[in-house]
Order: structure tokens, then sequence, then C-alpha cells
């Protein structure tokens, strides 16, 4: 299924070229949108011949889609990834040739994807300062910098014997101020 996008006077050698919604996908860099073009006549005389009818060239507009998966594009372009409709040239890509709802479907996708994604970023952020916070409180007493350096120097010397091994955390005052505050602004953002 291919949309015609727009056509227009090609200056070259005055040949009419369908512009197509693509979907781009390359194993080494992603899911990215594109506006394309099949090769104009005159493009295909240094080409190979299988290569002649199924290239396409980027008409410089591109969308990368950071949150789609394969599984997903499979399922909204409707068919298998084995089943490209081309390739860009010098790439190892896979080119399907997409409708306008399909488009409409891989960008809102990938921006719902996206909020999924941030969201969760923040929930699990929001446990991590609740814990820093909890350990800070659950500490005997809050530390300076200096005196938390001074702190983990003392409990090497005497648990490591002043070698490697495991050292305690001893929390700061800054710490403790920078989890609540980080925490706050967390919770706030909704």
């Amino acid at each position: 299924m291919s949309i015609l996008v727009n056509k227009k006077e090609d200056s070259i050698n005055s040949e009419e070229m369908k512009e197509y919604l693509v979907c781009e996908w390359a194993l080494s860099y992603g899911i990215f949108l594109n506006k394309a073009r099949r090769f104009k006549e005159k493009e295909k005389a240094d080409k190979a011949d299988w290569f002649k009818d199924y290239g396409f060239v980027s008409l410089g507009y591109s969308v990368k889609l950071n949150n789609v998966n394969t599984k997903d594009l499979e399922r909204i372009i409707g068919r298998p990834l084995n089943e490209p409709d081309g390739a860009f040239m010098g790439c190892s890509s896979q080119v399907y040739i997409i409708d306008q709802e399909s488009w409409d479907n891989l960008m809102t996708l990938d921006t719902e994807k996206a909020k999924e994604k941030a969201e969760k970023t923040r929930l699990e952020n929001i446990q991590y300062y609740k814990d820093i916070i909890y350990r800070c409180e659950s500490q005997s007493n809050l530390y300076t910098k200096e005196e938390a350096k001074r702190a983990r120097t003392n409990y090497n010397n005497l648990y490591n014997e002043g070698g490697e091994g495991y050292v305690s955390l001893f929390y700061t005052i800054d710490e403790y101020k920078y989890a609540k505050r980080r925490l706050e602004e967390l919770q706030l953002m909704l």
C-alpha cells in the first residue's frame, strides 16, 4: 500500500516523482519515519539491476522513533519485517511504504511510550530518594562532608586494616537535604 504525498516537477530531467511516507528499520541505528522517493531514470543508470526499482532516496525529513520496538512496528504496518518495499542506498536498512494512518499511529505510540518511560523513571527515582531519606534518618547522626570522610577512613582502618574491602555508608547533611528536595520535586511532577 503506498500513499502519494506530493507530486513535484523534477528539475534534472522533468520526471514527475512520487513521494512516499516510509518507515525505515535498521538494526544498527533504530526505527525512523521518513519521506522518500524512488530513483529517477538518470539515477538508475549506475545502480545494480536488482536495486533500480528497489532503492529509495530520502527526502531529508526524518523522525527517530526512540520508543517503538520491532514488534510494535510489525503490528502497526500490518506485515512481517522480512517483507520490505526497499532500502536506502548505502544502508542495511529495510524500508516500508506506509500510509498516513500508520505514520500517525507510530508517532502516537512513540509519544505514549516516552511518557510511560518518563513516569516509570520518575516513580523509580521517588523510591530511590525515599530509600536514601530512610537510611539517613536511620543513621545515628548525619555528617558533614569532612566528618563522613573521616568516619569512612576510621571504619576502613578498623575493619579492613587500612586495606581494601567493604566500607559502610556515612550519609551527609547535604545528601539528606538533596534527597528531600529531589523527592519533593519529583512528587510535584504530574
